[in-house]
């Protein structure tokens, strides 16, 4: 007899929200919970936050994301939820898993937090330290 390898489909989530506050400890807070989380269960995609508006994606097995999509509908940080997608794909879009936009970024082009699906990090949370921060993500990208 055969074993055939079945392997979980992939899924993407994407949203719009606004915060509960724009108390930037708290934005902070969620930010590295949701980086600590989804670098953890191998989820990419991306954070972007500006002010109170956040936009997220996030895609991987459908056993993670299905579960994550609920816990987010319930959180109540997260306040007018906007879904824009939901959806089954075939690859990964996202090579890792990025936040952009932290209150103490001076360059919100450059990633504030990021990780390769490898579980290569790459993070900052002062100005000062962006730019040896960017060269050293260059360097492992």
């Amino acid at each position: 007899m055969s074993r055939v390898a079945t392997q979980t489909p992939l899924v993407a989530f994407a949203f719009d929200s606004l915060l509960s506050s724009d108390d930037r400890r708290m934005i902070e807070r969620l930010a590295g919970q949701v980086w600590r989380d989804n670098v953890a269960r191998g989820v990419t995609g991306e954070m972007r936050l500006e002010g109170w508006r956040v936009q997220q994606v996030v895609e991987g097995p459908a056993d993670v994301i299905l579960p994550l999509v609920a816990r987010i509908l319930a959180d109540d940080r997260h306040g007018g939820i906007r879904i824009t997608a939901l959806e089954a794909i075939s690859a990964r879009r996202y090579g890792g898993w990025s936040v952009h936009g932290l209150p103490t970024a001076t360059d919100a082009a450059a990633a504030v937090a990021w990780s390769d699906v490898d579980g290569r990090v790459v993070a900052f949370r002062r100005p000062a330290a962006a730019p040896a921060a960017v060269k050293e993500a260059r360097r492992l990208a």
